[in-house]
């Protein structure tokens, strides 16, 4: 099961968030969060099993007006925050349909590829392990060492 994928576009050419809060940016990458109940200060505990997304502009595709987007939605905001991290590791990278671990996610190595699996196609800690040989603490190591946290640099 893959995370749910929308594409759109800010015509206008200055992007826009219309729901939500943004969490962190990086360039024209957004880690947004859906949480409910926001007034006040929260840890990123008490938010991480609401939803979130992380959305990729694209300004210069020449097919689209303005700057066009994909954002990746979430159930938890865990996982927005593993996608995003992973995103600001390796770069931006195209999934391929034949399920082959892009280029630069494979050059980063093991923590890239365990965090792919789970950003890209929601598999579980033990379907990670079980694919990688590895253990599933070890997967759990690397999903916390991707997965972005408040004050990381790029």
């Amino acid at each position: 099961m893959k995370p749910a994928v929308e594409t759109g576009n800010h015509p206008d050419g200055e992007p826009t968030l219309d729901d939500g809060v943004l969490v962190d940016s990086n360039n024209l990458h957004w880690l947004i969060t859906d949480a409910e109940d926001l007034s006040d200060p929260v840890q990123i505990s008490e938010i991480d099993n609401q939803p979130g997304r992380v959305r990729y502009h694209h300004p210069d595709d020449p097919d689209v007006e303005g700057i066009g987007w994909t954002e990746y939605q979430y159930d938890q905001f865990r996982d927005a925050r593993l996608c995003y991290g992973l995103r600001q590791t390796v770069g931006d990278y195209t999934v391929h349909a034949s399920s082959a671990i892009p280029q630069p996610v494979a050059i980063a190595g093991k923590q890239a590829v365990s965090s792919y699996y789970r950003a890209e196609y929601m598999r579980s800690r033990d379907s990670v392990a079980s694919t990688m040989g590895i253990t599933p603490q070890t997967v759990s190591n690397h999903w916390t060492r991707m997965r972005w946290s408040p004050g990381d640099q790029e």
